[in-house]
């Protein structure tokens, strides 16, 4: 097939010389399917562009939502910790409360065996959500919604159980003295060797009714008032060896035996906490406890029965 050619001429107006050049047919085609190449080259880079303009705008806007969720689920997760913290704290207070209100229930027996400074288990244990860097959009906004029911949940409960330590309050505002006069702490912390009631004397063999329980510590452990009162008596005991006696009021009094040493006198007035002597292992002792008793009305009852911390 021919190769035509062309020829374009350029002749200006103020010159007399003629400008002209020549291409092909072929050339013209050629350069033609060149530019359309490169226009459609142009238009797919121009639409690739905006596509990722788009996702990066995209990727910042959930970006930014996503911090914002996982700030509310910390901010609520703290919440919610705070609230359960803070029903914690009441139920017990309120469980003690409601403790001391049976004082002459003489159904009620408390936990047995070794005593000391006991952890409080929490009454509601929610999971801990700080580390929220592997969850989506989708799971965040379910917890988000999980977390803000169940502060809501707290909230109400919290309400509910102030309303009644309320009404506790005001019903115990009227018997401090009672209050006061509950021995309701223990002594001293140690090991329970030897409970309230019959048992066999570790020295005859004999089975005897034991008046108190012994807790068996070291010599020197303070001791202290179980509640308010006013110190009967002091001094030695040819079987209990270095004693107390504290009058409560209402007619409670309490006995501790085996002291070594004695810190009140006859008349002293006590508080609740106050030191009052320490361990020891005079008198008939097999080893060094306090033995502690509780005698109502010249009766003497469980101790445990009284004690709740």
């Amino acid at each position: 097939m021919k190769n035509s050619r062309y020829t374009i001429f350029f002749i200006p107006d103020d010159s007399p010389k003629r400008y002209q050049f020549s291409i092909s047919k072929k050339s013209i085609l050629v350069g033609l399917g060149v530019f359309c190449v490169l226009a459609i080259l142009f238009f797919i880079v121009v639409i690739h562009y905006a596509f990722l303009q788009d996702m990066a705008w995209e990727n910042l806007h959930l970006r930014a939502e996503n911090n914002k969720l996982s700030s509310e689920l910390k901010d609520l997760s703290a919440e919610t910790k705070k609230l359960a913290e803070a029903l914690n704290k009441v139920e017990i207070f309120k469980n003690k409360i409601k403790l001391i209100a049976s004082i002459n229930d003489s159904d009620r027996n408390l936990s047995i065996g070794p005593i000391g400074d006991m952890n409080k288990e929490n009454i509601i244990n929610l999971p801990s959500l700080e580390d929220l860097s592997y969850l989506n959009s989708k799971t965040k906004m379910m917890r988000l919604s999980i977390l803000r029911s169940r502060v809501e949940l707290l909230s109400g409960e919290i309400e509910i159980n102030q309303k009644e330590m309320e009404e506790l309050h005001k019903y115990f505002e009227e018997r401090k003295e009672i209050l006061r006069s509950t021995p309701a702490r223990w002594p001293c912390y140690g090991w329970i060797t030897s409970e309230f009631g019959f048992r066999y004397d570790p020295f005859t063999g004999e089975k005897t009714f034991h008046r108190g329980i012994d807790i068996a510590t070291s010599i020197g452990v303070p001791v202290i008032a179980p509640a308010d009162g006013t110190v009967v008596s002091t001094g030695f005991n040819a079987g209990l060896g270095n004693e107390i006696v504290i009058d409560h009021g209402l007619g409670i009094v309490t006995l501790y035996g085996h002291l070594n040493d004695i810190k009140v006198r006859a008349g002293d007035r006590v508080i609740r906490g106050q030191t009052i002597g320490t361990v020891g292992n005079s008198g008939r002792t097999t080893g060094p406890h306090l033995h502690y008793e509780v005698i109502v009305n010249g009766i003497n009852v469980n101790p445990r029965k009284y004690i709740i911390e």
